[in-house]
């Protein structure tokens, strides 16, 4: 027995079960959903990048901390250079001069004689062409201290200087030895120890 049914519509079994065809923006579709990174995919790319810019940063800090330490025992050493230069400059022009114990013993004025000193000690004062120059070592409770520079002269204000991080040796920063003045300190800056000798022969006695 045949249908009828069947024989008047042929082709509409075929035309429900064709496959349907794939439009041009479902493919777009497609590939844009399986395009792009996964979150395992981002999360270890910010790692990398957190990584990468904390070491970069631990360089720059470690060069910069580096280069202030440098500098800080640059101008350490180049302030006790210029103060050894001005202390020579005082011992080789003073028309006269004196070492003390401690600074209560300077005088007053220019005016003032020195009076009596000691052998070593902690102050040298020198005077010439109207000009008094003060140098007193100035202990720290570790021992090391700093060294104060006055410069008095006829109605001037006093022109005071310091220099620290001063370590003296045992005997004194000042004294009087086989027949020369001298002046001895060290300065230990973060990348060395430095040792100044200051040896002079004031004119009163050449």
């Amino acid at each position: 027995m045949i249908c009828l049914s069947n024989l008047a519509s042929p082709n509409r079994t075929l035309r429900e079960t064709r496959p349907l065809r794939e439009t041009p923006n479902a493919k777009r579709e497609t590939r844009n959903a399986t395009s792009g990174f996964t979150l395992v995919e981002l999360l270890a790319a910010i790692i990398s990048i957190v990584v990468v810019l904390g070491a970069a940063t631990g360089f720059v800090l470690t060069a910069m901390a580096r280069q202030k330490t440098v500098l800080e025992a640059s101008q350490l050493e180049a302030a006790h250079s210029q103060l050894a230069n001005i202390m020579y400059d005082a011992m080789k022009t003073a028309d006269d001069f004196q070492i003390f114990a401690d600074a209560t013993r300077l005088p007053g004025n220019l005016q003032t004689p020195y009076g009596e000193g000691v052998p070593a000690g902690k102050v040298l004062s020198c005077r010439g062409s109207g000009i008094q120059r003060d140098f007193e070592f100035r202990a720290e409770a570790s021992g090391h201290g700093e060294i104060i520079q006055t410069t008095t002269g006829f109605a001037r204000a006093p022109v005071v200087k310091t220099f620290a991080a001063t370590q003296p040796p045992p005997d004194g920063v000042f004294s009087m030895k086989n027949g020369l003045l001298q002046a001895h300190w060290s300065v230990a800056t973060s990348m060395e120890r430095l040792d100044f000798n200051v040896y002079g022969t004031p004119l009163n006695m050449r």
